[in-house]
């Protein structure tokens, strides 16, 4: 589920106070996009939902991704004087030793209309990773189960057309031993395992045996 960005691929300054009042199913998203270049990753959404669930502003959590490594090496891609100086202070205050009292010395600049006591964050953002899971197939994979019906395709009208040369040369007074005797392991013919994936081999296989018998 990848998140599309509302601000284009520019070094002009991104608008805070937009992205700082999106609704409550785009901000992370967009943050992340804005700010990290990327979707969010599993473990970060969760963390900041957790941190809004905790009712840490959503300015603070803007700053916060800013400050972090990825947020700093991006910063010029991503300019803002406002989040730089906002950024500044909080880093200021970081290390003050007065414990969660002192981010009310940062100011918020969220407007009050996105504050909802009754969104549960965490929630959102689990359903979000598990969405994004599920709808998200590796191209690699999908090619590889098609490659893969494709030869099982062909692997049974061969074997079925192989079937039929072979019926006029079996005599109708020859007797047709049981299944269990004529399968013998060792008589199997040898299929190179770079040539056909584990499936096909198996079910090749099988089929080999029953026109040996």
């Amino acid at each position: 589920m990848k998140a599309q960005s509302i601000t284009k691929e520019s070094h002009t300054e991104i608008d805070l106070h937009q992205i700082l009042a999106l609704p409550h199913e785009e901000f992370l998203p967009q943050v992340f996009c804005i700010l990290l270049g990327r979707d969010p990753d599993p473990f970060g959404l969760l963390h900041y939902a957790l941190r809004l669930n905790k009712k840490i502003s959503r300015t603070q959590i803007v700053v916060e991704m800013r400050s972090s490594d990825e947020g700093i090496a991006r910063a010029r891609a991503a300019p803002c004087q406002e989040l730089d100086a906002l950024t500044r202070r909080y880093l200021l205050l970081k290390k003050l030793p007065l414990g969660r009292w002192r981010w009310h010395f940062l100011r918020r600049l969220e407007p009050r209309s996105v504050a909802d006591n009754t969104f549960h964050w965490e929630q959102w953002a689990t359903a979000y990773v598990q969405s994004a899971i599920i709808t998200t197939v590796p191209k690699e994979l999908d090619q590889r189960l098609n490659e893969l019906q494709a030869e099982m395709e062909r692997l049974r009208t061969d074997l079925h057309e192989s079937g039929e040369s072979l019926a006029p040369q079996v005599s109708p007074s020859a007797a047709t031993p049981p299944l269990e005797q004529t399968l013998n392991p060792a008589a199997r013919p040898f299929i190179p395992a770079h040539e056909l994936p584990w499936t096909a081999r198996s079910i090749y296989h099988q089929l080999l045996w029953q026109l040996s018998a």
